[in-house]
């Protein structure tokens, strides 16, 4: 593996742990030794108690993640009533989160898609309870979540 890269995560490892952001390690071309200069570097992590005692904002994550993890999968969750239930509850939790994001700070980080359809899921699901399109809520946290996680890291630790 390059040592600059190498390097740089001991680094951010040191610096990130202290936030509760820890760096379980890589994964990918990089840690294969197959890596390029169009390489990205995929690093597996996890976020302790520490972390969601810092940043409140994420307890919404932590809450689908554990709703998940004890139903074995979102698609038993979400087959599940009482997992239906946890995980409809969590999305409508971040979509309120972030309609309370300032304007300066969505504008700033190009949120407003994200501040906008998580709200409008958030209304979905709570004003058409009976009639949510559950592959709709399989899709979004499946896919948009953890992009919307990420994305969210990525601002929490910029500077």
């Amino acid at each position: 593996m390059n040592q600059k890269v190498l390097s740089t995560i001991k680094s951010l490892k040191e610096k990130l742990q202290a936030e509760g952001f820890i760096i379980d390690g890589i994964f990918g071309s990089y840690a294969r030794g197959e890596a390029n200069a169009e390489s990205d570097i995929d690093i597996l992590y996890h976020l302790d108690e520490s972390f969601y005692k810092k940043h409140s904002g994420f307890i919404g994550f932590k809450r689908l993640d554990a709703i998940t993890k004890r139903h074995g999968g979102i698609v038993k969750a979400l087959e599940d009533f009482e997992g239906q239930m946890a995980l409809l509850m969590g999305l409508s939790q971040i979509g309120e989160t972030l309609k309370k994001f300032d304007d300066k700070t969505v504008q700033k980080y190009n949120l407003e898609a994200d501040r906008d359809g998580a709200y409008y899921t958030r209304n979905y699901i709570v004003h058409d309870y009976e009639g949510v399109d559950l592959g709709f809520i399989e899709n979004i946290l499946c896919v948009y979540l953890p992009e919307l996680k990420e994305k969210l890291l990525n601002i929490t630790f910029e500077d």
